[in-house]
């Protein structure tokens, strides 16, 4: 083989390598852009076109999964403690993830049987909702980090 054909097929490989090197740089930069991780808040941050909004009622797990017509032994008070989730009109319960921002909906017993509409995350493999607003009762609450809590949102109504 001559040098001048051994330098083409060397050209060519080397064109090659750059385009694969290049479209692995471009798919992990954009898979890095979808799950940003925010230092200061010790959090992935995940982008608001992810955002979706599931309407459901408040129930309690493991009463629900032992009243089904298989009936789960889910012995509700040794290991649920009265855990709350989210069950649509299909009959799918989901599970709140366990952070700041579910704690509200996850334990508080006011909302029990009530209906709620959340905006957040789905992780529809693990049937998890991670929630950052929701609404109820045809009120608005928004997570507030003066109190760590979610607060009803003001209606400015003119």
């Amino acid at each position: 083989m001559s040098t001048k054909k051994i330098f083409y097929h060397f050209r060519r490989l080397n064109i090659f390598l750059m385009i694969v090197v290049l479209i692995f740089c471009i798919t992990n930069f954009s898979f890095a852009q979808s799950l940003r991780y925010n230092v200061s808040k010790g959090e992935y941050q995940r982008k608001d076109s992810e955002r979706v909004s599931i309407v459901g009622k408040i129930i309690n797990i493991a009463y629900e999964l032992q009243h089904r017509p298989s009936g789960a032994n889910s012995q509700d008070s040794l290991f649920s403690k009265g855990r709350q989730g989210l069950l649509t009109s299909g009959g799918v319960m989901w599970t709140f993830i366990d952070n700041v921002k579910g704690q509200d909906l996850q334990w508080n017993k006011r909302y029990l049987g009530k209906f709620v509409k959340i905006d957040g995350w789905v992780f529809h493999d693990a049937q998890y909702i991670e929630i950052d607003t929701f609404s109820m009762d045809g009120q608005d609450y928004q997570w507030s980090n003066k109190t760590n809590s979610f607060q009803p949102v003001k209606n400015n109504e003119e």
